[in-house]
């Protein structure tokens, strides 16, 4: 059976109150997302919770983008001459490299291939019913030959074609029609996070945060008395300004934090502004990181310990409030690793 954390993970991040992650979605033994500029990722993954080899296909907006297809193989000790042989349920389907391919390897444990995007590959996804994954020369594996299932292929370069407006064109994965390439629209305009400029110098800042920020934060906290806790943390953000986190939430991992403004004698909720309308609480972050030379903050969701589905977002201070700048988001807890999570946002920092 599937693991239910990815669909936990689902509830976590989505909210009724928006269309936007509508961008993102499970279909069969297929994960799908695109960012708000419509660049899209489709991952196959094994069938019965097998997550020992993923396929990925990523394709921008453009018109003339063409889809960047990998395979990922997961096994200890793998051996950086490892190659993989490719090929599909039904050897009548075409469009796999005839002969074993080297992988890249990006761990012990973990290879990459890349395999070339052509109509005869679109074709055998639409048509086929698992993707064979083989290692040549390897050590035997004592469950068989990874088999990626492409159940909900289809939908998926489906999805991909609605999102990037592509239906009915030449250009389209799964619904191709006769209109042109210039039928596709350009993606939108990437949005513009204006971040303020570092500040430099100032008085050392105080090691306890002001008695509003606690009572506001002891209000927001889990109940987590007795509970050992991270102590609270303090960043300039202005002459005038100083960031405050409290944790209020100490679990395994996902320490959460409550943010705050402290500003000439007044406090208030920091404010994460969030464009995709996904966040429950505005002033709440999860492991978050600050760099002071950038003016940054960073925030860390896991869906579980392993660290290989979640959310890891980047925040400009804008001198009122954090910006998302940037996002990616897995919801499907499969394995794949955080440099290869799907962009589920992206602004253009200045």
């Amino acid at each position: 059976m599937r693991p239910l954390i990815g669909l936990t993970l689902l509830l976590l991040l989505a909210s009724p109150a928006t269309a936007a992650r509508e961008r993102f979605k499970q279909l069969r033994d297929w994960y799908v997302s695109c960012d708000n500029l419509r660049a899209c990722t489709a991952f196959g993954f094994g069938a019965e919770s097998d997550d020992r080899a993923h396929l990925r296909i990523a394709r921008g907006a453009e018109a003339d983008a063409v889809p960047e297809v990998t395979v990922t193989l997961m096994r200890d000790g793998l051996d950086a001459g490892a190659r993989l042989k490719l090929s599909f349920g039904d050897p009548a389907l075409g469009g796999l490299p005839p002969e074993p391919v080297a992988v890249r390897l990006v761990d012990e444990d973990t290879a990459v291939v890349r395999i070339p995007w052509s109509e005869a590959l679109a074709a055998a996804l639409r048509k086929g019913e698992m993707l064979r994954v083989e290692e040549v020369g390897g050590a035997p594996g004592g469950d068989g030959v990874p088999k990626i299932s492409l159940a909900g292929a289809v939908a998926s370069l489906l999805f991909m074609d609605e999102q990037q407006k592509r239906v009915g064109t030449v250009t389209a994965l799964a619904a191709k029609g006769a209109k042109p390439a210039s039928a596709v629209p350009a993606p939108p305009a990437m949005p513009v996070v204006r971040v303020a400029k570092p500040v430099t110098g100032g008085a050392p800042l105080p090691k306890t945060p002001p008695a509003a920020v606690l009572a506001a934060a002891r209000k927001a906290a889990a109940d987590i008395d007795g509970v050992s806790r991270p102590e609270p943390f303090a960043v300039r953000l202005s002459a005038t300004q100083t960031l405050w986190g409290v944790a209020i939430e100490v679990p395994a991992y996902n320490i959460r934090y409550a943010l705050y403004l402290a500003e000439g004698g007044r406090v208030r909720p920091a404010v994460l502004h969030d464009p995709q309308g996904t966040r429950d609480a505005a002033n709440e972050a999860t492991l978050p990181e600050f760099d002071s030379a950038t003016n940054t903050l960073r925030t860390f969701y896991r869906g579980r310990g392993i660290g290989d589905c979640g959310a890891i977002s980047e925040w400009g201070w804008d001198g009122s409030r954090f910006r998302l700048i940037s996002e990616i988001l897995m919801a499907e807890c499969r394995g794949v690793r955080p440099e290869h999570w799907p962009t589920s946002y992206r602004a253009r920092r200045e």
